[in-house]
């Protein structure tokens, strides 16, 4: 009788498990937007997510919002994306790999589906900024900006490479010898 229970209770913790393995599986969701303003910028910009569920796009001065490189990677071939103002009306589809407007709007849905079922939503807020900006890529990239982060007294560093465009779109580009970051905490009274 024991052996029983035992094995029904453990029979249905693997059947649990298989049932949320195989939505798991069929649930499309995008894991990277990114955009530029081609395919292969320094500039490129990945979406954050915020404490509040939705997605945040910070574009530079320089970002062209009519026509912006999209790439989207996700956990499945053949999704569809498309594209919603906040008031639910359809904007356009979003061929992933390619140049796209959608941005021109503040804020916007994406939706992933396939075979017309939605199976995610993403709110995305874009913000622009109206002043000149500086690009820094570490050589070494996410491994090594956190390893100058994470140093107790700022003592490493490596070499980067910068462009900064300025408030008439111009670029300039240098190489830096050794970025290491700085904490600076200002009191006020």
């Amino acid at each position: 009788m024991r052996k029983t229970i035992i094995r029904t209770i453990f029979i249905s913790i693997i059947i649990f498990i298989i049932i949320f393995f195989i939505i798991y599986l069929f649930t499309m969701r995008i894991n990277m937007l990114s955009i530029g303003n081609t395919m292969e910028s320094i500039d490129r910009i990945n979406w954050y997510l915020s404490n509040d569920g939705d997605y945040y796009l910070f574009l530079s001065k320089n970002i062209d919002r009519n026509h912006l490189y999209i790439k989207i990677d996700t956990n499945y071939d053949g999704a569809i994306y498309k594209c919603y103002d906040i008031n639910g009306n359809k904007i356009g589809n979003i061929k992933n790999n390619s140049y796209t407007d959608i941005f021109n709007y503040d804020e916007l849905v994406i939706s992933v589906s396939l075979k017309n079922r939605i199976t995610s939503r993403y709110k995305v807020h874009v913000i622009q900024s109206d002043i000149p900006s500086l690009f820094i890529k570490i050589k070494g990239g996410d491994s090594n900006y956190n390893r100058i982060l994470s140093s107790k007294y700022h003592t490493i560093g490596y070499k980067a490479d910068a462009l900064l465009y300025d408030d008439d779109n111009n670029m300039d580009s240098l190489k830096i010898k050794k970025i290491k970051i700085y904490l600076i905490i200002y009191h006020y009274y």
